[in-house]
């Protein structure tokens, strides 16, 4: 028994129906559709996030490895707020320093829940006991950095999660949120994801 695809399949959405030439083509006329629920394809496109969310690191490469250092994170095209915040905001010093609001710790330029988030995450890198004054400064830059990267993947699949479950007829335009360009370029670049992560719940 042969059924038509719902609104937003490979017959409806020319979006779908383009990038469904890499594994075939659109669903022909006489093929046996099975809907699936929105729940699977969000989970499906979830993973494919991570994908998205690795490109955006690895880019970045370049300015890991040299910890930031200018004029290179420029060259490179790597540069990333996220590090730069946590030495110039003393966010290391944790959420304490944060709320005294001490000359040693100065507020980041951030909304008071992004900048709460930052400061909760600066207390989670190591102290760098045994290193050098230089190589413990990069050192917790590097692992602040994959702090958050590892918050913005989980950002970015709540994202997913959130779009589909906001448009369930058509839950395949959560893809544009999954595989989109801008998330591998901005998603380490600032804070930014979780004011957008945020915003996408509500409209949830």
């Amino acid at each position: 028994m042969t059924s038509s695809p719902p609104p937003g399949g490979t017959t409806h959405d020319p979006v779908v129906r383009a990038a469904s030439e890499v594994v075939g083509g659109p669903a022909g006329r006489y093929a046996v559709h099975r809907p699936l629920r929105w729940q699977l394809i969000a989970a499906i496109f979830m993973a494919l996030s991570s994908l998205t969310v690795a490109f955006g690191v690895v880019i970045r490469v370049p300015c890991i490895r040299d910890a930031w250092a200018s004029p290179d994170e420029f060259w490179h095209a790597c540069f990333s707020d996220l590090p730069s915040t946590y030495v110039g905001a003393g966010l290391g010093h944790g959420v304490g320093a944060l709320l005294q609001g001490s000359a040693s710790s100065p507020t980041p330029e951030q909304p008071p829940l992004t900048a709460l988030v930052m400061a909760i995450l600066g207390s989670l890198t190591p102290d760098g006991a045994g290193r050098s004054p230089d190589d413990m400064v990069a050192h917790q830059m590097k692992v602040y950095f994959g702090l958050w990267a590892i918050l913005g993947a989980i950002l970015v699949c709540l994202m997913v999660w959130f779009v589909a479950g906001s448009v369930r007829r058509e839950p395949m335009r959560a893809a544009h949120v999954a595989l989109a360009p801008v998330v591998a370029l901005t998603l380490v670049l600032s804070p930014d994801i979780l004011g957008v992560a945020l915003a996408t719940a509500g409209i949830w």
